[in-house]
Order: structure tokens, then sequence, then C-alpha cells
């Protein structure tokens, strides 16, 4: 990710605007039916998600970047059944669930997505 955020920062015009959006680990995971929190993900390893924050931190410590403005919104996740949503947590390496909270018929998952604004420097 250090090499990327590097690569991105000498293309970027001085100035220029990079928007960082991804998956945030502050915020667990949501299972809803018809609207409602009906389950929560437990964090599992969240080190990818640690190294990618102390990445964009370290161009910040440098006085690269400068983040301009942040925030977060929630995005749903519809799956066909319950079964493929299970699949897809399983295949998850940084949130897991008790499937036997999970009810029947639960097909979305609620996560939060954060961004920031950064102006190269």
């Amino acid at each position: 990710m250090v090499d990327a955020l590097r690569s991105v920062h000498r293309v970027l015009r001085r100035g220029g605007v990079l928007v960082d959006v991804r998956p945030t680990t502050a915020r667990a995971p949501r299972l809803e039916r018809d609207g409602r929190v009906t389950a929560q993900l437990l964090p599992a390893a969240q080190g990818r998600h640690r190294i990618a924050d102390e990445s964009v931190a370290r161009l910040v410590d440098e006085g690269l970047l400068r983040p301009l403005r942040s925030g977060h919104f929630w995005f749903r996740h519809t799956f066909p059944d319950r079964e493929a949503l299970l699949r897809w947590i399983r295949d998850r390496d940084d949130w897991v669930v008790d499937e036997r909270t999970v009810p029947q018929g639960t097909r979305t998952l609620r996560r939060a997505v954060e961004f920031t604004h950064y102006r190269r420097m």
C-alpha cells in the first residue's frame, strides 16, 4: 500500500486531491432483516486494515498529503439467500459471526465505508 500511495503521490499534481475510500473497522458491520439489525459481525484479523491506515498516516506525517475532510456512509450488500451471506462472511479474514445468531431470511449486510479527501502538498 505504501508503494501504491507513493506512486499516486508522484503523479498527482500539487494541490490535487486524493480520495481514500475503504471499509472501516471502526464500525462493525450489521446484519439486517426488514431494516432492523438482527446481528453484528465481530472483528477478526484486522492487520491489513491497520497497515493501510498506517500507510496513509505516514504520508500525512511526512507532509506529502494533508487531510481536507472525512466521513463515512453505510453501504448495503444484499444477498440472494442466507447461505450466500454466510458464505461471504466465511470467506472474510477481517470479520466473523456466530452463525447461530443469523436468523433465517437475513439477506442484507450493512457496513460502514470511510472516506477522506487529501490534498497533495
